[in-house]
């Protein structure tokens, strides 16, 4: 089986199955090591270019008019964040798809469009929003507002910004990012920086990415990149970010132009974080779709409920500092010393049927970076075997949480965390008091965004224990009996210092 993976913000090697070659991705550190520097948005005429026209730019509080926040409700409560910025009097939306996507990690049953009043204010849910088209290649997804959040009619009153033309961006050009970076309490931000240069990719061609060294903060992803004359030239996405101290050598282009990004291409050596910008040209192709488009319906939220043993089904999780060239595990780790040069996961699976779609997804404390990805593939190998996901760093790897998540056919299967930093670990013996077996015990470092597999093999009958070593820090902890019956749910995070006992009553 080959594991595609999309990536993180540290370098990937992905493999799985006996025949797959090795896919390397080279990077760097957490997406929380740079400090952001986003200010909130300037008063309106803070702007004093005047374009070819002789008229003045639109400012700040102007373009900020133009971005909306999207939230993902689930139960009507907000689950995820992002930006949009408006095309149409009628509320179509342009935005990064990772930002709308039906995921574990975004579990959603309403797309929303909330509008802020003015730049010192907290947006608000107005409208309900529906999928139109997208492009998971390019990380990009047209929504448009359906009806008021009481269902009511969507009126007229969008403001939509002019578009420009990415293709004339150049070199050390200005570029504007404006977008919303969390959900309640912050209010729109405007960071300003200059176009650094391009990057190529298969599916984008040379001008697939602006790189650019305006701050973008998690939620600013899907939001508004402006050029100096205000018109909307690309779509800014959180790429990874470093402290600026860190230099690294991490790949971003065909070089050898076989077509993938990988171990053959030549990388490049980075200090600090890089921000990229999708263009405009590319989205325009979905603008133009989106027009006629019917809505798409993404399904239910996908469910993470390990009494639910609907096949794919993953097992036997093992965390390593290295495989061997058959993807077996050197050595097993609870937790794992950061500076160490790879990290690799394990497990073993049931079920995949032979062409079904391999995705995985890695994450450094919570942040996803899908653009340095590896493109997903079928499985070619047995429907049950091993797999398995590796990171590396020239430059080390840093202190956090790790994350890599597995999908077939888009749907998840698993989740699995390891704590980066000391390497310090305990053990939790957990003690069935009960007069039922226990059939599920997960422990997953707090910052994960799942529950991890089940630790366990075989049942805790009652009054028997197991012992489970775990990293020191904070845990997430979900302990379920064999009759579907949670016994234990605690993911606020407790923190395990020493070796500790859990009794289940």
């Amino acid at each position: 089986m080959v594991v595609a993976v999309i990536g993180g913000i540290v370098a990937l090697v992905v493999t799985g199955g006996d025949d797959a070659d090795d896919t390397a991705l080279e990077a760097g550190e957490n997406a929380d090591g740079a400090a952001d520097t986003e200010s909130d948005a300037p008063e309106a005429g803070a702007d004093t270019e005047t374009d070819a026209s002789g008229d003045a730019p639109p400012g700040a509080e102007e373009l900020a008019r133009s971005v909306v926040q999207i939230q993902l409700l689930l139960d009507g409560e907000p689950v995820c964040t992002g930006s949009g910025t408006v095309i149409d009097t009628a509320g179509t939306v342009l935005t990064n798809f990772h930002v709308v996507e039906q995921s574990p990690i975004c579990p959603h049953d309403d797309i929303t469009i909330a509008v802020a009043e003015s730049s010192g204010s907290v947006p608000e849910v107005s409208y309900v929003a529906d999928l139109l088209v997208f492009d998971a290649a390019l990380d990009l997804a047209v929504i448009r507002a359906r009806s008021t959040i009481d269902g009511g009619p969507v009126t007229a009153d969008f403001e939509p910004i002019e578009l420009g033309d990415s293709d004339q961006v150049e070199l050390g050009d200005e570029i504007r990012v404006i977008g919303f970076p969390g959900i309640g309490g912050e209010t729109v931000t405007f960071t300003t920086g200059s176009v650094s240069g391009f990057a190529e990719t298969p599916e984008g061609g040379e001008r697939s990415w602006l790189k650019t060294d305006a701050t973008i903060a998690g939620g600013n992803s899907g939001g508004l990149a402006a050029d100096v004359d205000g018109r909307f030239v690309g779509i800014p996405t959180r790429v990874g970010s470093g402290s600026g101290e860190i230099v690294d050598c991490r790949v971003i282009t065909d070089s050898n132009g076989d077509g993938q990004l990988g171990g053959d291409d030549s990388c490049v050596p980075i200090g600090g974080f890089i921000n990229g910008i999708r263009p405009l040209s590319l989205a325009l192709p979905l603008l133009a779709e989106a027009e006629t488009a019917t809505p798409i319906d993404q399904g239910p939220p996908p469910r993470d409920d390990p009494m639910d043993r609907e096949l794919p089904f993953a097992f036997d999780p093992t965390w390593t500092s290295a495989v061997d060239a058959d993807g077996v595990a050197t050595d097993e780790l609870v937790a794992a010393i950061a500076g160490g040069n790879e990290l690799c996961v394990t497990w073993n699976y049931e079920d995949v049927p032979a062409g079904a779609i391999i995705t995985g997804e890695w994450y450094v404390d919570g942040e996803l970076i899908p653009e340095a990805s590896v493109e997903p593939q079928p499985n070619d190998g047995p429907a049950d075997g091993e797999a398995w996901a590796c990171i590396t760093a020239s430059a080390g790897l840093p202190t956090g949480t790790f994350e890599f998540i597995w999908f077939v056919d888009s749907e998840f299967v698993f989740g699995e965390g390891i704590v980066v930093g000391d390497g310090a670990t305990a053990t939790v013996e957990v003690v069935n008091d009960t007069e039922i077996p226990l059939c599920v015990v997960q422990f997953n470092p707090t910052n994960t965004q799942t529950w991890g597999l089940n630790e366990l093999t075989e049942p805790i009958e009652p009054g028997g224990s197991f012992f489970l070593p775990v990293g020191i820090g904070p845990t997430d902890a979900r302990i379920i009996d064999c009759g579907g019956d949670v016994r234990i749910e605690d993911s606020s995070g407790f923190d395990i210092e020493n070796d500790i006992f859990v009794t289940v009553e």
